[in-house]
């Protein structure tokens, strides 16, 4: 019965049962019964529904580009998921400020973004908690797409960190989104509420590829030392070594780690030890308000890169002031005591306070 699903995608179910029929001999009538009985079963429909926008979504934007120029470049032609919560009209000053000079010189300003030690942890780990996810999801072959460009709003993109296609074609999971964070620092449990930025992300990832539900998974990777990493009781565990020329190599799951080294080619690297200390997976559904709601404010900052780009002067009269705010409890004083140098024994401290003023995006 699951052979309708294993073909590529037609415009017409009834073309699949078809081709299913004149291959395997069925009655058409008989088999064509069986399949619309299977697909009044709304777990199948939905799964029949999503098949087809990925097998849509695969032909279209298929190729893995993550971090290639090719992909740095088409996501500085447009507001992607990542980002879009910096293109709210709510957003704090500095962000706008980052966002707007982003977009109106994508060249220039190609380097800006999250943290270098931020994109180093992540691409560090994303690869593994993808390993840990599909095994957690019974084998799941986790597939990769480029920059998804929203089919009505050409200005919108997002780049999924994976398609989920479960190993059974009926599965209700099968064709959900993925979305991995590997937080350095940031704790969390399993009642954490999914930042903010996050969620909106996923809603615009949805938005774009047009799935209807996408898992947050969350993995605390763990830098350690050799003794640690072999007394350590998680189930998942590994090593992975870091070139100078930013090249990772890991070592895999049932290898020795001493044969494993004999196999590097050389010594110009780092071993690194990780361990997994916790994880998390929340599935979000899209909320079809999501772009109704957001999408006024998507469109005014758009258009303002769009005049900026036509005349760069522009930007200053749209990158609000960061005055100091009249509100004391913002401000800052910060007491820094600052020893003199002793002239006698009996030498003294002195103590100076400085006030530092911070705007609304800086106060923690």
């Amino acid at each position: 019965m699951t052979e309708v699903f294993d073909l590529d995608a037609v415009t017409h179910l009834n073309r699949r049962i078809r081709q299913v029929c004149r291959e395997k001999g069925y009655s058409y009538k008989h088999y064509r019964k069986e399949v619309y009985a299977l697909m009044s079963i709304p777990e199948v429909h939905t799964v029949w529904v999503r098949r087809r926008k990925i097998n849509r979504l695969l032909k279209l934007y298929g190729k893995a580009d993550q971090r290639t120029d090719a992909w740095l470049q088409k996501r500085g032609e447009m507001i992607t998921a990542s980002e879009v919560c910096k293109a709210f009209a709510s957003t704090s000053p500095s962000a706008r400020k980052e966002m707007l000079t982003r977009k109106v010189f994508p060249r220039e300003s190609a380097g800006q973004g999250p943290s270098m030690t931020a994109c180093l942890w992540g691409t560090q780990f994303e690869p593994l908690a993808k390993e840990i996810y599909s095994n957690l999801q019974g084998g799941a072959n986790v597939v990769d797409t480029t920059c998804v460009v929203h089919p009505r709003y050409p200005f919108l993109g997002a780049s999924p960190d994976g398609i989920v296609l479960m190993k059974n074609p009926l599965d209700p999971h099968w064709g959900k989104l993925v979305e991995f964070k590997c937080p350095i620092s940031r704790k969390f449990t399993q009642d954490t509420a999914i930042p903010d930025a996050y969620y909106h992300q996923m809603q615009m990832q949805m938005e774009c590829t047009g799935i209807d539900v996408c898992d947050y998974c969350e993995m605390q990777f763990v830098r350690c030392n050799q003794t640690d990493w072999k007394e350590s009781k998680s189930p998942y565990k590994g090593v992975l070594a870091v070139y100078d020329n930013g090249e990772i190599v890991y070592k895999p799951q049932e290898s020795d780690v001493k044969e494993w080294r004999k196999t590097l080619t050389d010594d110009e690297y780092r071993m690194v030890y990780w361990t997994l200390e916790n994880i998390r997976i929340e599935q979000v559904a899209k909320d079809p308000a999501w772009l109704d709601t957001h999408l006024a404010d998507l469109q005014a900052f758009w258009a303002i890169v769009q005049e900026c780009r036509a005349d760069p002067s522009k930007m200053e009269q749209y990158i609000p002031k960061t005055d100091p705010p009249d509100d004391p409890s913002k401000i800052l004083a910060v007491e820094i005591v600052v020893p003199s140098i002793p002239e006698t024994a009996g030498g003294s401290s002195s103590a100076h306070t400085m006030i530092l003023h911070l705007d609304d995006a800086s106060v923690p």
